[in-house]
């Protein structure tokens, strides 16, 4: 297994998560295809690195390169959804997974009753194999932004 390391993210993190996030294959699987501009990601940043309602993750590969990020967004007060956006270059290396379960794990120790759930595309495959990889089991469909949505939760 790779070694993953996760900290907060931090403004130095901001301008390498809003190049992850413009990302093509990215933009094209988010439930918000159109491209974030700087001062709309400088916005969402700031909110949510800030917001104890939700928390942000950069992993770390062993060689200390940020890889990806893994965001939760409290939803009520025991229920937290996540998502996960990794560099294209790590893409397909079986990091997500890890990430994703090292990340809801450190939630889970934080909040130790609390319940964590997904939502994607359905057409979002490499998203679905991550999430039943990181321990989620899909629960059903649902809309997100008036498209359809599959739904996951962490068992």
């Amino acid at each position: 297994m790779s070694k993953i390391r996760l900290q907060a993210a931090t403004e130095e993190n901001e301008s390498i998560i809003l190049k992850w996030s413009n990302d093509p294959v990215t933009r094209k699987m988010s439930f918000n295809t159109m491209t974030i501009s700087k001062k709309e990601h400088a916005k969402w940043f700031s909110f949510h690195s800030k917001s104890p309602s939700s928390r942000l993750f950069i992993a770390f590969n062993d060689q200390d390169v940020p890889i990806g990020i893994c965001r939760f967004q409290r939803l009520n007060s025991n229920t937290w959804e996540t998502g996960i956006n990794l560099d294209p270059e790590y893409r397909g290396k079986r990091l997500g997974a890890i990430i994703l379960h090292s990340a809801c794990r450190k939630m889970k120790k934080d909040y130790a009753d609390c319940k964590i759930i997904a939502h994607t595309r359905p057409e979002n495959i490499p998203f679905r194999s991550i999430a039943k990889q990181a321990g989620f089991i899909e629960t059903g469909t649902t809309s997100v932004n008036d498209q359809p949505a599959i739904e996951l939760m962490l068992t």
